[in-house]
């Protein structure tokens, strides 16, 4: 076996991940605010992510805590993300879980890009400066709550 198959193999999954996480739509969603915030995220295995931020909505501000869970991550960071917030109709449906989608990786420094969904339809698309190292197949999820 070649050994550039096993990358190749990689490279073609990961394309199918992010191709299908692409939400499917006959016209652009409109641009319902801004989430930022700043988490830490470390994990042997099972990993933990915690911090805060806030949700920019209508002209207001909406403080918000972070909190999730990967069940396949290896590292320590720190991040510091921006997202574009779609579907918002009010403030309060910012709140609950989400499911990321696809897998990242980010090395000291990495800017990495992840497309979030809650059960409310509510979609952000996050993107995160990242200091430290970290991996994750993607395989878990995050939850906006209330401070």
């Amino acid at each position: 076996m070649p050994k550039k198959l096993p990358l190749v193999i990689a490279l073609a999954l990961t394309a199918a991940l992010l191709a299908a996480a692409a939400p499917a739509q006959d016209k652009p969603m409109p641009l319902s605010g801004y989430l930022n915030f700043k988490v830490t995220s470390v994990g042997l295995g099972i990993g933990a992510t915690w911090g805060k931020g806030s949700l920019s909505f209508k002209g207001k501000q909406y403080p918000v805590r972070i909190e999730g869970i990967d069940l396949a991550k290896v590292g320590v960071a720190e991040l510091e993300a921006v997202g574009r917030v779609f579907n918002l109709k009010n403030p309060d449906d910012i709140y609950g879980t989400y499911n990321q989608v696809g897998a990242g990786l980010a090395i000291v420094g990495g800017i990495k890009g992840i497309a979030l969904r809650n059960a409310k339809g509510v979609i952000i698309d996050l993107t995160a400066v990242q200091r430290g190292i970290s991996a994750s197949l993607g395989i878990g999820s995050l939850e906006i709550k209330r401070p």
